[in-house]
């Protein structure tokens, strides 16, 4: 059975590492009076007695602070479900008219994959499979006698066919031998032509190489010869000098050498040159030659083409004609077997039915676990009417689940494989780890009435349990908290101890200075310390409050923090000024004594009760409504 869900706030039992459900800010007010009646009462608290005229307030005057603690936080969902086996199946047989012979089982045995429920009698089915093969065995035969004629014809054909083929082959494989050489002959040209015309590029651009060697070394020559016909031109010993300055030759003996070299270097170049153009001249006659014989061999070529395609002809010819015959001959023999092909299909139909009405009478169990629910007994008989009817129910023990709803405001926030923790009745306080395996995309419609009739919008989600444990048992109701957001390890104080500027900055204020203990600290203060700690002063700046005798006091820092989780009552923050154990001031919390009588009762009140003894610290996880972390 499965229970309808709403949101469920933690219990006050709950244990430390119970999620907390989300807070409710629209009563922070009635919240911020709870938390601190709590504190007050619990004596964990570090209260602080300060002094001030506002608001005619004349003494005695106290404040309450909470310590900055290392803890894991969280959000959650609460779900309530019910156990369920992760596997479950209801075993059913098709067989009709047939008698239970036996029942393997009893219900609450366990029974693995495999392992049989029970027996029907086989008798009738087994006959009428045995009389159905025989009738299924001579039409075979029949099948297969005229196939086996239509198969000869065939042979017979194919050997005629191949006959023929191999002396044509014969035939064009000469003519093929002759295609092929000539196809040889025309390659080979084709090699040489090319080779030909790769030397003849060669040797032009050897040609235009040496020759522009030719025309450099000239060019050469002919400059130093024109200085050295100038320097003999004249006998005017500066003027000499001037054209060997100009030429960079220190004496007419080294020009003149140098005008010798340049003779030779160009005499060389032009050897080598008129060298290069008889090779141009030889490699063109060589490509003129290759040209030739590519044409000869290509007239061959085309030559050897006709021949083979006369000798393909016929045999394509002949071959046609027997591919005719054996064609007719193919034809009757699959028409024999298409006709054959449908012989038995009703029989083998009528056959697997029967196949599978024996194998449902031999019923085993799918999946391993316990027998749950049995529906029959041995002597009964199976009718076509009940030929669905249960058999039995099997259920995996080895693996459980919750099947519970969520309502519709909520199940945006769950998600396949979000953590979870499971408690139930019998296993008392003791938690189970889980995992969220489904959530249903449609909802599940319920409604109530009573005076006025109401609906809700619920999703059925499925919780599998990671743990095994002896005492879970199917059916338990199970209370299921969904981890949605959770932080580990992290500093953090109970929300109202966080204030916000005008610009939407979070701060909070550390007490700093001695006179503070670990249970409370009585104080009083000038009305602008007391304005300032209520209403938060400059960043950095210092509130000091002193004792009514002088011999303690108090002094606050403003202290900027990054707000990360929030629950229904702690929230993390995250600064490089904040260390685990420091005193953070509730903002507000300021009571005095004062000539009006209601605050005089107040501050009464709060004074006789702050000094009870009690634990450290606000209401932690287990405050109703979701609480803090668990450290």
């Amino acid at each position: 059975m499965k229970l309808g869900i709403g949101r469920k706030k933690s219990e006050q039992n709950t244990s430390p590492s119970v999620i907390q459900t989300k807070r409710k800010k629209s009563k922070k007010f009635k919240v911020i009076l709870a938390v601190f009646l709590a504190a007050v009462i619990a004596g964990g608290g570090t209260l602080a007695y300060l002094h001030f005229n506002a608001k005619k307030v004349s003494a005695g005057s106290t404040q309450t602070f909470q310590t900055v603690t290392k803890m894991d936080i969280s959000n959650s969902i609460a779900v309530t479900g019910t156990i369920e086996a992760n596997e479950s199946r209801t075993v059913s047989t098709l067989v009709s008219d047939t008698k239970v012979l036996s029942v393997s089982v009893n219900i609450g045995d366990y029974v693995e994959a495999g392992d049989p429920i029970c027996t029907f009698d086989t008798t009738s089915i087994q006959d009428k499979i045995d009389r159905l093969l025989k009738k299924m065995d001579i039409a075979e035969q029949q099948d297969a006698l005229e196939e086996a004629m239509a198969q000869a014809a065939l042979n017979r054909a194919q050997e005629d066919y191949n006959t023929n083929v191999s002396e044509n082959a014969l035939d064009m494989t000469g003519s093929a031998r002759s295609y092929s050489d000539s196809e040889r002959n025309v390659s080979d040209a084709e090699r040489s032509l090319s080779n030909a015309e790769t030397d003849l590029a060669s040797a032009k651009a050897d040609y235009e190489d040496a020759k522009d060697d030719y025309e450099d070394a000239k060019d050469d020559y002919e400059d130093l010869k024109d200085i050295y016909e100038e320097y003999y031109e004249t006998t005017d010993s500066e003027k000499r000098e001037s054209v060997l300055s100009g030429s960079g030759y220190s004496s007419i003996e080294e020009l003149k050498e140098a005008l010798e070299e340049a003779e030779n270097k160009k005499d060389s170049y032009k050897s080598t040159m008129e060298s290069k153009e008889d090779s141009v001249t030889s490699a063109e006659r060589a490509v003129a030659s290759a040209e030739s014989s590519l044409s000869s061999a290509q007239s061959s070529l085309e030559s050897a083409g006709d021949s083979y395609q006369k000798s393909v002809n016929s045999a394509a010819d002949e071959s046609k004609s027997d591919t005719r015959t054996i064609e007719d001959k193919e034809n009757t023999l699959k028409q024999t077997e298409l006709n054959n092909a449908t012989t038995n299909d009703e029989n083998q139909q009528q056959l697997e039915e029967y196949y599978e009405q024996l194998e449902d009478c031999y019923v085993t169990a799918p999946i391993s676990g316990i027998i749950t629910s049995l529906s029959v007994e041995e002597g009964d008989e199976y009718n076509t009417s009940n030929s669905t009817q249960e058999i039995c129910v099997i259920q995996d023990d080895t693996s459980f689940k919750v099947t519970g709803t969520v309502d519709q405001y909520d199940i945006a926030s769950v998600s396949e494989n979000m953590t979870a923790v499971i408690k139930t009745d019998a296993t008392g306080d003791d938690e189970f780890d889980g995992i969220v395996t489904f959530v249903a995309p449609t909802p599940e419609s319920s409604s109530s009435s009573g005076s006025s009739s109401s609906s809700s919008t619920e999703y059925e989600v499925e919780i599998s349990l990671l743990d095994k444990d002896s005492r879970l048992r199917l059916g338990m109701t199970a209370e299921t908290s969904i981890l949605t957001e959770s932080r580990k390890g992290v500093l953090a104080v109970p929300y109202d101890c966080i204030e916000e500027d005008k610009d939407g900055n979070s701060y909070i204020y550390i007490a700093e200075s001695g006179g503070t203990t670990e249970k409370d600290t009585k104080n009083s203060t000038s009305d602008n310390a007391a304005s300032s700690a209520g209403k938060g002063a400059e960043k950095g700046k210092k509130t000091e409050t002193t004792n009514s005798d002088g011999t303690a006091e108090i002094t606050t820092k403003k202290v900027a923090v990054e707000k990360g989780l929030e629950t229904d009552y702690y929230t993390e923050i995250i600064s490089d000024e904040v260390s685990e154990g420091d005193k953070v001031l509730v903002p507000n919390s300021i009571s005095s004594s004062s000539s009006d009588s209601k605050d005089s009762n107040e501050s009464s009140m709060l004074g006789g009760m702050g000094g009870m003894s009690g634990g450290g610290g606000a209401p932690g996880g287990g405050a109703p409504g979701g609480g803090g972390g668990h450290m």
